[in-house]
């Protein structure tokens, strides 16, 4: 109940500050928690979705996908994502999202090389090679 009741605070937040003129980034560390329960992951399944006609973007972060690879609905929400950053990922769970994104053995090779890659999904394309691309992502040198 607890985790609801901040959900819908940080909903109502991006709804001020749409009013406010103001566009808004939800952060959200280790995931997975909200999808532990039906309830939290309904309501985040929601959020997700509506908060971007508020002007608000959400970013969840894990460090192991296959605690969300287990949630039907967070399973729906990577495959509806239009940008992903993946970093080297455990070979059941390469195998897996191969599956759930529908991307090649050559596509998934740069997710197996120690590199951190993004992804990023043009869904409006049709050809499925123009709508996948993957960046490699570098540090910058400070």
């Amino acid at each position: 109940v607890g985790m609801l009741v901040v959900l819908d605070s940080v909903f109502n937040r991006v709804i001020r500050n749409r009013t406010l003129g103001r566009n808004t980034w939800v952060y959200i560390d280790e995931i997975y928690i909200l999808f532990q329960h039906e309830y939290s992951a309904n309501f985040l399944f929601t959020l997700w979705k509506r908060v971007r006609k508020y002007g608000a973007l959400c970013t969840g972060a894990t460090q192991n996908v296959e605690d969300l690879l287990q949630s039907h609905t967070a399973r729906t929400m990577l495959a509806n994502s239009e940008f992903l950053v993946m970093l080297n990922q455990a070979a059941t769970d390469r195998a897996e999202l191969a599956r759930l994104l529908n991307i090649s053995d050559n596509q998934l090779s740069y997710i197996t090389k120690g590199k951190c890659y993004s992804l990023n999904r043009n869904t409006k394309s049709r050809n499925f090679d123009k709508a996948l691309s993957f960046h490699q992502i570098r540090p910058t040198n400070r």
